[in-house]
């Protein structure tokens, strides 16, 4: 999920704005979405254990779910729907040639019990038909396979679809083309219903992280105490109580009420005077935080660093948010300087809270959308109050000036010699106490002014993220949606194939899919459950008794887009052998040997485990030539079962294996199983 990086470019510059989670090679991206749907303990009922395996079927996990309903029916749980939804899980994404003979021994014990069912149950019906499919895999009459089909023709379009999926393998070779083209037809339908486009999206997103209160950006700094201007103050106070103290003890009225009048007047005058530069002042800071102030960033641009993550991800989403009527170019031009602001703040505040970049994409999306909309509203340059008063502040202000001239002539002609030097005294070291005193005034209001906008900002910044979450749980597609719409692409992707090779799909001896991880990948799961991805690279075999077609094609599953599709023939005895490569990660590779040229090795997996635990060296107390293995985690082991079986592996695995060994002897073993 990790972006490349543009670079943080300047006036004119050439941007980068390629997608966020665009990258080359494959990276193991992860996102988990914590719920309970496929959780499971020792203390449930053998119902919520029917429940949760049925679960584990619809999302394309059936050797889990053939577990746990097995344990059900074991348990006691034993209903007409329960024995269907387990004979699904027998046959999903296997032949019948997959099954051992205990296997088969199940499927005989269990048509025994079909007739002891609810005979009004619709589910009963099913079992009618698929025991007919069955007696004709196990016995290969002829007229069983005749009187299945009509039978399951019969059937609820619900429990037809769902025969229609599970046993798709098993089908082929048994129904006639009308339950194919009808198979076909629903996968169009469903492929994109529910709003995939929009929804399927939203399964890969990462979680959101948490807004947290930004770090405080750079402001006015309070006076650091330079001894000439302690001096300058000390003075100014001492001259002020002396001025105080002589006007007093003059004993001129005059002079007392001219002190009087110049304090007032001097107060009025430092508060206006305070307050508009103020204004000034926090325009300008606004203005520098606004267009930058040319930050060097740290991270590489290779974009690996989080800050290079976090500019590339600002790039593309102020290039997708921009107002309409300007350039993406000039749009990310005006707006360097604050997407460098707010850069630095994330960097600062999520740097060391191992967060990834990806998390923040709604907030940096928030501040685009909230960036484009404040320049169509002709706010985005409203920077602040604007620095001249108005003209009530002017007149005060102006009144209070001539005020205190005027006091402070009379307090000068009323006062003695010394009064008049002291009084010269407090003016001039005023200037300095004057400038020491608005720096403090500066630095106490712009901090409270930051923290008041940090905690407004903050407030918008949680409801957006509670938006976004509410967002993601509504949209949120299921495992069943997940697994419907690869199924349905998968099945559109191998008719299109047929209908340009003018193959009949009763043709097809048998087919095997491999659904492999594609280039630029990104996997999400949900607890307990198998891993899904962004993109998937499609390996489809059909086999026809000419020879065995191999189908690659790219899917963009958010999209449903099929990309590059390339198709190879080769004869039956092509093959010379199969190998698995198993990963210390938990990764699968599968490696077909063919007589003309070099292996295939095809990723069916990617590793479950992560890098850091893989490989690791440790000080363990052994001696030289001892060495210690420590036992497999069951929840990993249990985790790579579940993803090779969503994969398609196994019935794959078997079919190439047994071409390998057989070649063309195979159709017959094959026909004969």
């Amino acid at each position: 999920m990790r972006t490349g990086d543009s670079g943080q470019p300047g006036p004119g510059a050439a941007h980068n704005i390629a997608q966020p989670g665009s990258i080359v090679e494959n990276q193991a991206y992860e996102i988990h979405h914590h719920n309970r749907h496929f959780h499971i303990t020792p203390e449930d009922t053998a119902e919520q254990r029917y429940i949760v395996g049925r679960r584990y079927l619809e999302a394309g996990s059936p050797r889990r779910a053939e577990e746990l309903i097995s344990e059900a029916i074991r348990r006691r749980h034993d209903q007409a729907e329960v024995q269907f939804h387990w004979l699904l899980a027998m046959f999903s994404k296997r032949s019948f040639r997959d099954l051992g003979e205990d296997e088969r021994d199940r499927l005989r014990a269990a048509m025994l019990t079909f007739d002891f069912y609810d005979p009004e149950d619709r589910y009963t019906d099913a079992l009618q038909a698929l025991g007919l499919l069955i007696q004709h895999l196990l016995d290969g009459a002829t007229g069983d396979a005749v009187a299945a089909e009509a039978a399951l023709h019969e059937l609820d379009e619900d429990l037809l679809d769902k025969i229609s999926y599970h046993l798709v393998d098993v089908l082929a070779g048994v129904t006639a083309q009308r339950l194919w083209e009808r198979t076909l037809e629903r996968a169009r339908g469903a492929r994109f219903a529910n709003e995939r486009t929009a929804r399927a999206r939203v399964y890969f997103e990462p979680t959101p992280a948490m807004p947290r209160r930004g770090a405080p950006a750079a402001g006015y700094e309070a006076p650091e105490g330079h001894p000439a201007e302690v001096a300058g103050v000390a003075v100014c106070a001492l001259a002020v109580s002396i001025l105080g103290w002589l006007t007093l003890s003059g004993g001129s009225p005059w002079g007392v009420a001219a002190l009087m009048v110049l304090l007032v007047a001097g107060a009025v005058l430092g508060r206006d005077l305070f307050g508009w530069m103020y204004r000034a002042d926090r325009v300008s800071l606004n203005e520098r935080r606004h267009h930058g102030n040319g930050f060097a960033e740290d991270g590489s641009r290779d974009g690996k660093g989080f800050v290079s993550q976090l500019r590339h991800s600002m790039n593309f989403y102020y290039a997708r948010h921009r107002p309409a009527d300007v350039s993406a170019q000039e749009w990310l031009d005006l707006t360097a300087g604050v997407r460098q602001r707010l850069r630095e703040e994330l960097a600062e505040t999520f740097r060391e809270q191992r967060t990834c970049a990806e998390s923040l994409h709604w907030l940096i999306r928030y501040h685009a959308i909230e960036d484009k909309r404040s320049f169509e509203a002709g706010t985005f340059h409203d920077l602040g109050a604007a620095s001249r008063p108005d003209w009530r502040a002017a007149l005060r202000f102006l009144g209070a000036l001539a005020v205190a001239v005027a006091a402070a002539v009379v307090l000068f002609r009323a006062s003695s010699l010394a009064g008049q030097l002291v009084l010269l005294v407090v003016l001039v070291s005023g200037c300095l106490a004057v400038s020491v005193g608005y720096r403090l005034y500066r630095a106490r209001r712009s901090a409270a002014d930051d923290e008041a906008e940090a905690a407004a900002l903050l407030d918008r910044r949680r409801q957006e993220f509670e938006r976004w979450k509410q967002t993601i749980s509504d949209q949120m597609p299921t495992e069943q949606e997940m697994e419907t719409w690869l199924l349905s692409d998968i099945t559109v992707l191998i008719g299109k194939v047929l209908e340009e090779a003018k193959w009949k799909r009763c043709e097809v001896v048998s087919n095997a899919v491999i659904r492999q991880p594609g280039p630029g990948w990104r996997r999400g799961r949900v607890d307990d459950g198998p891993w899904r991805y962004s993109k998937y690279q499609l390996r489809i075999y059909l086999v026809t008794v000419d020879g065995v077609r191999e189908v690659t094609a790219d899917l963009d599953f958010r999209t449903g887009e099929i990309g590059k599709v390339s198709r190879e023939n080769f004869q039956l005895d092509s093959i010379t052998s199969v190998k698995v490569i198993e990963e210390v990660n938990g990764g699968r590779v599968l490696a077909v040997m063919l007589n003309n040229g070099e292996p295939r090795e095809i990723r069916v997996a990617e590793g479950v485990i992560a890098a850091e635990a893989v490989g690791s060296e440790a000080d363990d107390g052994l001696g030289d030539g001892e060495t210690t293995q420590a036992p497999p985690d069951p929840d990993l082991v249990k985790l790579v079962r579940l993803n090779l079986d969503a994969t398609g592996f196994d019935h794959a695995l078997r079919l190439l294996e047994g071409i390998g060994a057989d070649g063309k002897g195979w159709i017959r073993r094959h026909a004969r199983a």
